[in-house]
């Protein structure tokens, strides 16, 4: 049995953890027995429940080209994806599974977490969100529990009451929030654990109270759970709540485990237009490229890049009585294996009317100063 200290949400009879130290006092008894029977008439009073809409995002269906993708990344980045799967939206992880160096994968995780930067310092939303990742993890030893979900999205509950009862029931929890990230009411979630092993599972009333104890009996009650285990009390009194909600809290669980509005998509779209990965089918266009250091800016050596195109290689754009050719000039500098700055430049050369007219090369020459660093 454990139990996490904080300021207890007032629910009906959520009071009940506190009077289990007393309960045998007859005073004490009395007041559970009363107790008892409200919970014992809220479960009867509630309406027949239909299954309930499970509000939990299973991870988004991958094409096959995403699966093998996601198969073949190194370990650090499936880890990442791991703890940011309440966040990261459709796109993002499409546009993350496309990516095909390592370089490239580290610059987006920056710009991912940059974008989620609202209003606070720079970092604060990630070393937040990485804390809570690392609390999860050590609490509950791995995110695909279900209680690490709830964790992550709602933070820490006002108090949570954790109970082996004996052969009574399996293990469960009784999560008490006073609000949260996500809900701002005070509401309860319970987890229980069949068997006593593997992940927790989050308890709704369509599943049924006979699911809870360990010879999953139909004819069980409240009343066995407040009198056989050791702060029956209290999860007799979380499992009122819970089920008291009928199929209302299908709605009420859909808020708690609903994952934050991400940002908008541009920048994946921005981010991609930096890249240098060439589209699958795309021709290639042959070119020489020259670099040089001429001098410096300030404090700053300006590097030169010379690409040379020859006409023939490339197709004009007509566009009215105007030929052209239209290039852009994407480029990547590295610095210990990370992008260390990309740019892209557009260049246009007037194309004759005859071949004989246009100019031998198409020269592509870009100046910049370099980042220090």
């Amino acid at each position: 049995m454990a139990i996490w200290h904080g300021r207890t949400p007032r629910f009906p009879a959520a009071a009940a953890a506190t009077a289990a130290a007393a309960a045998t006092a007859p005073a004490a008894a009395g007041r559970r027995t009363r107790l008892l029977a409200v919970l014992l008439l809220a479960i009867l009073a509630a309406p027949a429940l239909a299954p309930a809409a499970h509000a939990r995002l299973a991870e988004s269906k991958l094409t096959k080209e995403q699966k093998k993708a996601l198969a073949a990344l190194p370990p650090q980045y499936r880890s990442w994806l791991e703890e940011v799967e309440v966040l990261i939206t459709k796109d993002e992880r499409k546009a993350f599974l496309d990516l095909k160096e390592d370089y490239q994968r580290d610059a987006f995780i920056e710009r991912f977490w940059e974008v989620r930067d609202r209003g606070g310092a720079r970092g604060d939303f990630r070393r937040s969100w990485e804390a809570r990742v690392l609390e999860a993890r050590t609490r509950f030893g791995r995110l695909t529990d279900e209680r690490a979900r709830v964790y992550l999205l709602n933070g820490p509950p006002a108090a949570l009451v954790a109970e082996r009862c004996n052969i009574l029931l399996w293990p469960v929890e009784a999560w008490f929030y006073h609000g949260s990230e996500r809900l701002g009411m005070d509401f309860v979630v319970f987890f229980y654990q069949v068997w006593g092993a593997g992940p927790y599972r989050l308890w709704e009333p369509s599943v049924g109270l006979a699911d809870l104890f360990q010879d999953s009996r139909a004819n069980h009650s409240l009343a066995e759970i407040a009198g056989g285990c050791r702060n029956g009390d209290a999860i007799a009194s979380a499992i009122a709540w819970v089920s008291n909600q009928g199929m209302g809290y299908g709605t009420i669980e859909a808020q708690f485990e609903s994952t934050p509005k991400g940002p908008g998509g541009e920048w994946i779209g921005s981010f991609h237009s930096y890249s240098t990965d060439i589209p699958v089918g795309a021709p290639n266009l042959p070119a020489k490229m020259e670099v040089s250091y001429p001098g410096h800016y300030g404090e700053r050596t300006m590097v030169q890049a010379l690409v040379t195109v020859v006409p023939a290689d490339a197709a004009p754009l007509q566009l009215a009585d105007r030929r052209s050719y239209n290039l852009l000039l994407t480029g990547e500098v590295l610095f210990g294996g990370k992008l260390f700055e990309n740019f892209r430049y557009k260049f246009e050369f007037p194309a004759g009317g005859q071949p004989a007219s246009s100019p031998a090369t198409l020269p592509l020459v870009v100046q910049r100063p370099l980042r220090p660093g």
